[in-house]
Parts: C-alpha cells; structure tokens; sequence
C-alpha cells in the first residue's frame, strides 16, 4: 500500500525559502555591505571579501546573516568617526552579524546610544565572533541594546570601547529599557570585554530592568571615572553572572568589580579578583539588593577612601541588601577603615554568610579593627559554618548593641590583634564556635582545600565547617 503524506502550506514556503537563498558577495556582486543587504531577503548571506569597508549607519535587514570569507583579523568594518556602524532595527533571531572588526564608530550628540552597534526595538540577532573596538558613544560606546531587544552577543571582543558623554554609562555594552522592569532577555557570553572606559557607570557592561545571563566572559581592565561598576552595574536585574573572571576593573565610588542596585539575581563561580573601588565594594557592592553569591572566588581587591567611607575590600552590603553569600574564598582583601573582607553598613543589611573561607584580609586603619566581618549601626547578619581566619584587625567586628548578628558553628582562629572585636565580646553567644587552626593545605600558593586533619572537616557538634 502506497503511503500519502499531507504537504501543507507551511512546509512548502519553508522548502522554496531555503532552496532560493542566495549568497551576496561584497565587493564582487554588490559593492558595498549596504548594498548587499539592500539586496539580500531573509535567509540570505551577505558574504565579505577581506579588506576594510569605510561605510557607517549600515542598516540590517531581519532574516539575513551578514558574515565575512576570512574572519575578524582581515575584514573591518570602518565607521571613519562620522556615526554608527551597524543598526538593528526590529530584526529577528535569524539575524546574524559575525567574524568583523567593527571600529570608529562615533556618536557623541547627546542621548545617542551604540558607537558600534544599535539594537533596538526588540531586536535579537546574533552578534557574534566580531572585534568591536573604539568605538565611542553618549552610553553603549560598542554596543547598546534598548527597549525589548533581546540579542545573544558570543565570543566576541570588546575593547577600547567608551561611553563619553556628561552621563556616559556603559563604556563596553550598555541595555537601557524603554519602560517597565526586565523588557528583555540579553545572553552575553564567551567574550572578552576589556578596557572600556564609562563616565558614569559600568566602564565593562551597564544593564537596567533587563534580564540577563552574563556568563563565562573575561571582563577586565575597565574604568568608570565618575561613580560605579567598573566591570559591571547591574540595576533592577534579573538572571545570572555566571562563571566569568572580573579582574583588574576600576570604579571611581563603587563596585569596582560588581555593583548591584535593587537587583536579586544568581552571581555563581566567577573569580572576582585584584578590582579597586574609590570608596566601597573593591569586588562587590551591594545596594539595595539580594544576590544569591556562591562558589565564586573573590580575592585581592581593595577599597581605598580613607575614613570610614572605605569600607568592603571584598563585599560591601548597603541600603536594607540581603545576600546570600555562601561557598565563597574571600582572601587577601584590603580596605582602608572598615571590614576588608565583608562590611555590613546600616539596619537592613542582612546578609547571609555561610560556609565561605574569609581568610588574611586586612584592614590598613589603625582604628579600623574590622578585618574580616564587620556590622555597624544595627546591621544584624547570620554568620554560620565558615571559616575566619588570619584577618587583620579583628575576625568579627560590630559597631554596637543593636546590630542583632548570629554565630553559629563558626572556626573564628588567628586573627589580628582579636578574634572578636568591641560589643560582639560580651554580647553575642559564641559557644557553638571553635578556634582552630583549620589546617589549610598551602595557603601560600592559594590553595586553601582543608588537610585530612583539619578540625573544620567533621566537628563533633558542627560537621562540615567552611
């Protein structure tokens, strides 16, 4: 018996699509990238010969990949300092952009976004394999993504981007919304983002009301030289910043790895180390915010104001923030007053901390004895199962009587000049404590896995502890 299969109407666009896509060869056939996609259709590539092409305010057409023949490093996409480079529009998913580098991208009128590139309404191509580099902009220097627009940007580097204007935000990649909170999904992973440089905030990425996967990008080397988030700033977000190294980023106030303002998101395994923040946070700060942070490494990185502002060498939590920080190695932080390892600010800030390793942080004041944790003005944080040690000016520090911190089951052991400092001695039960050497492998060459003998790996009352 002979089968009959249905064909419906659907299948049939689908098979005369694909079998008429053509390839558009630039310059070969058309002699500029804008006239190989004025004369693509959707499903169609735009395929470029290597060279550099001097064209800006190249406008993408939805459906349509437009990809060079060999790669970054031989095809450049050259903006010449007049306007933008490449806008989506409104373009779909199918949309492709890959293997240029795009640079010299300039828009410094006020309120303009994207030096590079522009996605805007609800615009979601690919952006991927490309340089963008100085490019220049209000906010975005090389990229900017705006209202719904929902782009995955992968495996690209971007590097000597910079946001310019009196309220430059966004130096690498900016995603400013159009209106209510979280109006798009944004992917950015596997790229390098280094050596941007915002005015204002977010010298690496700037993000508001988005929804966001930040994972296993390098973002390095970036500055913001009025306020905040030298790597990333992060306002009303949701999502994750997942598995990235966040090294080397400087901000002028704060945050100069990591600010989070009013967002509740999942920081998970990131190496956040050697940043610098003017006044708080050096790794992260925390405004107003309840992260879950775990399984991250957050080391070597430093608050300098003097005085009591120059708090947070590692976290800073402020403004009623919450985290839950858990399963951390927070080592080797400095800050200048307050709490080099982690600083909880004012009643509100309640953090979570437990089964971290805060360990030789050091806070440089002589009257700051906070090197560990430190809680002022009624900050009230539950500390459990983690290991403090080594720090300098304290292990655990509180301010006065009203912040209502909990200890529980903690190895506080060999910090300087005390373990326990000021109020906490004689107003916080301690007993379920143990101080200990935890017996740290080599903690000289960083690697702080506990021995086999280490008194932190089966207390009798506690079990595992750090």
């Amino acid at each position: 018996m002979k089968r009959l299969f249905l064909v419906t109407p659907l299948i049939v666009f689908g098979l005369l699509t694909a079998a008429h896509a053509r390839t558009w060869e630039v310059p070969s056939q058309c002699p500029t990238i804008q006239a190989g996609l004025d004369s693509a259709a959707a499903g169609d590539t735009v395929l470029v010969d290597p060279g550099t092409y001097y064209e800006h305010d190249i406008i993408m057409k939805s459906g349509v990949s437009l990809v060079s023949e060999a790669g970054r490093e031989s095809t450049t996409i050259h903006g010449q300092r007049v306007e933008r480079c490449i806008l989506c529009d409104g373009v779909d998913a199918t949309t492709v952009i890959e293997g240029f580098t795009i640079t010299r991208g300039f828009l410094l009128h006020r309120y303009e976004y994207g030096g590079g590139i522009l996605c805007v309404n609800g615009a979601s191509p690919l952006i991927t394999d490309n340089v963008i580099s100085k490019c220049l902009g209000e906010h975005g220097g090389g990229i900017a993504i705006m209202d719904s627009s929902s782009p995955r940007i992968e495996f690209n580097y971007i590097h000597h981007d910079s946001a310019r204007g009196t309220g430059g935000h966004g130096g690498g990649i900016i995603l400013a919304p159009g209106g209510a909170p979280y109006v798009g999904h944004v992917e950015i992973s596997g790229n390098v983002i280094s050596e941007n440089y915002a005015k204002v905030r977010g010298g690496g990425i700037q993000s508001s009301y988005f929804d966001v996967v930040i994972s296993d990008n390098e973002i390095s080397g970036n500055v913001t030289e009025d306020e905040n988030g030298g790597g990333i700033a992060l306002e009303n977000a949701s999502g994750e910043v997942s598995g990235n190294t966040i090294t080397g980023n400087n901000a002028y106030w704060q945050g100069g790895g990591l600010m989070l303002y009013l967002s509740s998101l999942s920081v998970t395994e990131n190496i956040i180390r050697d940043n610098t923040a003017g006044n708080r946070g050096g790794g992260i700060h925390c405004d107003g915010s309840a992260p879950t942070i775990d399984r991250c490494i957050i080391a070597d990185n430093k608050s300098f104001a003097l005085g009591y502002y120059g708090a947070g060498g590692g976290i800073c939590c402020q403004a009623s923030s919450s985290p839950v920080i858990s399963n951390c190695l927070i080592v080797g932080n400095t800050s200048e007053y307050s709490a080099a390892g982690i600083h909880c600010d004012y009643a509100g800030d309640d953090p979570h901390i437990i089964g971290n390793t805060i360990a030789y942080n050091i806070s440089k004041d002589a009257y700051g004895c906070y090197g560990g944790i430190a809680c002022w003005h009624g900050a009230s944080p539950s500390i459990e199962k983690n290991i403090i040690v080594g720090n300098f000016r304290a292990g655990v520090y509180i301010t006065d009587i009203d912040c209502a911190i909990t200890l529980d089951c903690n190895d506080v052991w060999g910090n300087l000049p005390v373990n326990y400092g000021r109020v906490l001695r004689e107003s916080v039960d301690t007993t379920s404590c143990i101080t200990a050497d935890p017996l740290f492998c080599d903690p000289d060459n960083d690697d702080y896995y506990l021995d086999v003998q280490s008194p932190c790996l089966d207390d009798t009352t506690c079990g595992l502890i750090g």
